[in-house]
């Protein structure tokens, strides 16, 4: 018998994170579902893998080394089940493990020798980094390619985040054809030659996320075409998808006939203000003054409307254009409260670009009718 403890809180969110980032359903064969448990020198170590994501968690523990493979649900369940508030106390006895907080203890059963040699065998990546940067900055790359990766599993293409490295400059793109994404990393350190991938767009946004608590985030390849993305605490390995990205750089305009500054906290409680069932947002764009019109996505009625501040405003012409609330307040969810943002545009019928802290992204507006 072997025990050890553990803050539960933080189980259940890495728990919850290996599920959304390796996409968790139940597989057809039991030794999917299983989770990979090891403690050893003050850390409990715990890995999924389901052929196609493979996440590595880490977070400290303290007691007797052990290891184990358990169901990914049983565990969910028991740390539910005790609290997942306090420190857990996870005992190992034969064939079981009970986890127990607070008086309250449930007992799962661990897999047997022969479903353990059933998983899968877990990627290896060699070699080292070859991008590296802090945390914070994968982060805010994830949080804009977010907002533009398509979900269209029948467009693979789509579903991914394009990265392109060439020297100290490093690019991620996505487009989901309604908006397009491009944000340039800063700080960084790149640490091989010129290189693109397409890295599939779920487990590197759930990376991503998670990335902005630790110091440092790393992207490798392997001799096999394997992407390891590594964190502080946790590392994600995924094939990279081989399809031919769009050629983005020309889908962004080089000249716009309106453009203004404006605080992006702003626009997006006015997004938010809209009445239940305001489907889309008009812009209407004078010389130094821009209104915020709500729409009924039915009728096309006007729900409300309002003025929004605007700085260094340039117009060559008065316009309306017409925008998916849904899809503004997507880019507008990604920019940090406070910054400002720079809306170009050319006319009603083509893309407008949204433009901030070395991000663009392109939302191609909803046609008015004439």
């Amino acid at each position: 018998m072997s025990t050890f403890t553990a803050d539960l809180k933080v189980l259940k969110g890495d728990l919850l994170f290996i599920k959304r980032a390796a996409g968790f359903r139940r597989g057809f064969h039991p030794a999917l579902n299983l989770l990979a448990v090891a403690v050893e020198d003050g850390y409990a170590t715990t890995r999924f893998y389901n052929y196609e994501v493979a996440v590595t968690v880490s977070m400290p523990a303290v007691g007797d080394s052990t290891s184990f493979a358990v169901d990914m649900t049983a565990l969910v369940d028991a740390v539910k089940a005790v609290g997942a508030k306090d420190i857990g106390t996870f005992t190992v006895n034969g064939d079981t493990l009970t986890v127990s907080a607070d008086g309250v203890a449930v007992t799962v059963p661990l897999a047997g020798a022969g479903l353990r040699e059933d998983m899968p065998a877990r990627p290896v990546v060699d070699g080292g980094p070859m991008i590296a940067m802090a945390g914070a900055e994968f982060a805010r790359i994830g949080s804009v390619t977010a907002t533009s990766v398509g979900q269209d599993d029948t467009l693979p293409v789509l579903t991914g985040v394009r990265v392109e490295c060439s020297g100290n400059e490093v690019v991620a793109v996505t487009t989901d054809r309604f908006k397009l994404a491009v944000v340039e990393a800063t700080n960084q350190i790149a640490a091989a030659d010129a290189f693109v991938l397409l890295i599939p767009g779920r487990p590197f946004h759930h990376f991503a996320k998670r990335a902005d608590k630790s110091s440092e985030a790393s992207v490798t390849v392997g001799a096999n075409g394997m992407v390891s993305l590594v964190s502080d605490t946790c590392t994600v390995v995924v094939e990279q998808l081989d399809y031919d990205f769009p050629k983005w750089r020309g889908l962004l305009p080089s000249e716009f006939k309106a453009s203004f500054v404006f605080d992006s906290s702003a626009l997006l409680r006015a997004v938010k203000a809209l009445p239940k069932g305001a489907s889309t947002i008009n812009l209407h764009i004078e010389w130094g003054a821009v209104e915020v019109v709500g729409y009924n996505g039915r009728d096309e009625s006007p729900f409300s409307s309002m003025s929004l501040d605007v700085t260094e405003a340039e117009c060559d012409y008065g316009m309306v254009i017409k925008f998916s609330a849904e899809r503004v307040a997507a880019i507008l969810n990604s920019i940090p409260k406070g910054v400002k943002v720079r809306y170009s545009g050319t006319t009603p019928t083509r893309p407008a670009v949204f433009a901030w802290d070395g991000a663009r992204v392109l939302l191609m507006p909803i046609r008015i009718p004439q």
